[in-house]
């Protein structure tokens, strides 16, 4: 008996494994309306939290580019591209996992949405199914006591509680166990509609039903039909459940259509539930080709890719043409292992650990000491990060201001005092006066005397020659 047991709970999870990527609960089938309700938050629930896995996904994956980001321009100091060489197929990867979330994501919230409503209807028709018409106990016809002087008021029973009926699942039937199977292309869906109840035998209190009988001894139709005094009326339901099931029609069919068609008296109509089914189909089938990873961005994935073959490209050839590449794929190939030791088997890993390893220092992390940019998520800090090496890189003296500098610099050296003025100045130095040049604003204030400032209308011009780029920065 356990190892029964055990089998049948092998089974299912296995259906439930194999079914993973659906939105769908396929394990067992809806028993009555609410069970029904549930299946269609399941449905919603699925829906969403897809569309929110990808969207957290593509989060993840702007830190990533902005790490690579950062180790680029870090990097670059160096002299060393190999961050930058993998940017533009994270960058690639990242932009059509975009494009992805964006083509589904306004259609997912409006299916999703379609199919709550569905869920809010199946609790509506659980509720109409349990309302009843009571039962009256019989009266005499004769003089009034049935109907009373303003006749006798048919109201329904049963109808809203404090709270939904489908809040006490426990008190349902248990579910059909069987597994649902595809239907062409479609999971099946369980819808219950409400229609109008049976016609019902109008002994043993069937009902409703209105008649006479000779007694007043209980609330059910007499067998006979002769000297029946006495009117009353035996309760029961005014509804009853349709179980429906709506598929695909046909292989290639993106429709959910009902297999019993039945254009009346039932609540709601086929037609509304066949509309706020519709596009589920499509939706599913584009939420399985959802599979971005935030770890493909990674250059464990990327440094084969086709963007980093045409950064290659332009290190070889400047400026050709990208449908081009495949006439330099071997020299393309030892650019690569020269430059992203490509040959290595651990290559990707170990860029990515390199790139890691940039820090960020503790100022700009908030911290008391510099933090590799591996630890850091912030987006804040990041930016930051960034923004850090981007302005020691564009306020770093270019080689030429540095080799100006240092020849004006050294042109002091060796001057008699009489002739150390300008852009030099006479210094003692270890007892004994030497001709150098003038540092700080001095120096700059000395080398701008005599050149001319021009000021025009509108414009001011303020030129500053052969000063170091990072010197004119800090003094503007």
């Amino acid at each position: 008996m356990e190892l029964t047991k055990i089998v049948e709970a092998l089974a299912v999870l296995l259906i439930i494994e194999s079914s993973r990527a659906s939105v769908h609960r396929t394990d067992s089938t809806a028993a009555n309306a609410c069970q029904a309700a549930d299946d269609f938050a399941a449905i919603t629930r699925a829906i969403n939290r897809q569309v929110a896995e990808l969207q957290n996904k593509i989060d993840e994956g702007h830190r990533t580019l902005l790490k690579l980001t950062v180790a680029a321009v870090a990097q670059s100091s160096r002299k060393e591209p190999a961050a930058a060489l993998l940017l533009a197929e994270s960058g690639s990867r990242l932009q059509a996992a975009t494009m992805q979330l964006s083509n589904i994501k306004d259609r997912a919230a409006t299916i999703a949405n379609n199919i709550a409503k569905l869920g809010g209807l199946q609790e509506a028709v659980a509720e109409l199914l349990n309302a009843k018409i009571p039962a009256k106990a019989p009266a005499a016809v004769a003089a009034g006591a049935a109907f009373g002087v303003d006749g006798f008021a048919i109201q329904l029973a049963g109808v809203g509680g404090k709270q939904s009926i489908c809040n006490e699942h426990e008190k349902q039937a248990p579910r059909n166990k069987e597994a649902k199977v595809k239907v062409k292309n479609a999971y099946p869906i369980t819808f219950y509609h409400a229609t109008k109840a049976d016609k019902t035998s109008g002994t043993n209190g069937n009902g409703p039903r209105a008649c006479v009988r000779a007694d007043t001894l209980t609330t059910a139709c007499a067998t006979s039909s002769s000297d029946q005094t006495n009117f009353l009326i035996t309760g029961g339901p005014v509804t009853k459940a349709v179980q429906t099931q709506y598929t695909a029609t046909q292989e290639a069919a993106t429709k959910y259509t009902a297999q019993a068609k039945q254009t009346t008296e039932q609540f709601p109509p086929q037609n509304t539930v066949e509309a706020l089914l519709n596009g589920l189909i499509e939706l599913e089938a584009d939420l399985n080709k959802l599979n971005f990873q935030t770890s493909s961005l990674l250059p464990t994935e990327t440094i084969n890719g086709e963007e980093t073959k045409q950064a290659l490209l332009q290190i070889l050839k400047p400026g050709m043409a990208r449908e081009k590449v495949s006439d330099h794929e071997k020299q393309i190939e030892e650019l690569k292992k020269k430059l992203l030791k490509s040959d290595k088997t651990d290559a990707g890993t170990k860029l990515w650990q390199e790139i890691g390893k940039t820090t960020s220092p503790a100022v700009v992390a908030q911290s008391t000491k510099a933090e590799e940019i591996s630890g850091i998520e912030d987006l804040g800090k990041l930016a930051a990060t960034l923004g850090h090496y981007l302005v020691q890189e564009t306020t770093k003296p270019s080689s030429k201001e540095q080799c100006n500098f240092n020849k004006e610099e050294t042109g002091c050296d060796g001057k008699e005092q009489d002739k150390c003025n300008g852009k030099c100045e006479w210094k003692e130095i270890n007892g004994k006066g030497e001709c150098k040049s003038k540092t700080g604003e001095e120096g700059v204030k000395a080398e701008n005397e005599g050149k001319t400032t021009t000021n025009t209308t509108g414009r001011n011009s303020f030129a500053i020659k052969k000063t170091p780029l990072l010197l004119a920065f800090l003094l503007s």
